[in-house]
């Protein structure tokens, strides 16, 4: 992106209550400049590398198994949905022959992606953002923009992919899910979502039976909920300063 196009696009997104940052990868980033948190929404280490390491592996093998229900609390920027159109595409994978449920408190990050999947808007944060997971970086192989956009509005307009609001604690679940993203803000932003309680009974209502927990959090109550929940709990390479992030397995 052009330094002219990247001004353009932070005095678009402070219009909206965001700080717009550019991570040492590159890549982009939100700050919320609506609260006394002004937590970001990646690492400023760089938010497309800390995807690929946290969620990346994961996901890649719930493809490579009968499983493919995907649950992502905090849509933010996108960057896992992206994640999962282009890696399903990269294994000929349909949006019909896969079940998404995201989670996103703020309608605006959800009306700006959805408009970006429906070619309504140019959206050129989101083009940045698709570049990083086009580029010849790890020998992965081309996929165009409009391939990921129509896969996702594909899978949106069938139902494939739901996109809701905020995960509460009296959300019901219509099945079970096979991989779970948990990318919500930090228990500063969001504290609801970070206690033991609340996540020993989200897991026991959404995970199946057969399922890959994992999130760039390491809590002594997300571990304690987890092995409630009958996961094991296994301490994985946290993302630059942090020293671990958590996978759970069941």
């Amino acid at each position: 992106m052009q330094d002219s196009d990247w001004e353009i696009e932070k005095k678009f997104w402070q219009s909206h209550g965001y700080n717009l940052l550019k991570t040492e990868d590159q890549s982009p980033s939100l700050q919320s400049t609506r609260s006394e948190a002004s937590e970001s929404m990646h690492h400023r280490g760089g938010a497309f590398t800390e995807t690929q390491l946290i969620y990346g592996e994961p996901l890649r093998q719930t493809l490579n198994q009968k499983g493919r229900r995907v649950l992502s609390v905090g849509l933010g920027l996108g960057y896992n949905e992206i994640l999962v159109a282009y890696e399903a595409l990269k294994n000929k994978i349909s949006p019909f022959e896969f079940q998404l449920l995201s989670f996103e408190s703020e309608n605006f990050l959800s009306e700006s992606f959805l408009d970006w999947c429906s070619s309504r808007s140019s959206a050129s944060i989101y083009n940045e953002i698709f570049h990083f997971f086009s580029g010849t970086q790890s020998g992965r192989p081309e996929i165009a923009n409009s391939e990921v956009r129509t896969w996702l509005r594909n899978a949106f307009e069938s139902g494939h992919w739901k996109l809701e609001k905020a995960l509460t604690a009296d959300q019901f679940f219509l099945q079970s899910y096979d991989c779970i993203f948990y990318d919500a803000f930090s228990s500063k932003t969001s504290p609801q979502l970070w206690e033991q309680e609340f996540l020993t009974k989200f897991l026991q209502k959404a995970a199946s039976k057969n399922c890959q927990f994992t999130t760039y959090a390491c809590t002594g109550g997300l571990k304690r909920a987890l092995k409630a929940a009958g996961f094991e709990v296994i301490l994985r390479e946290g993302f630059q300063s942090k020293r671990n992030s958590t996978l759970g397995l069941r």
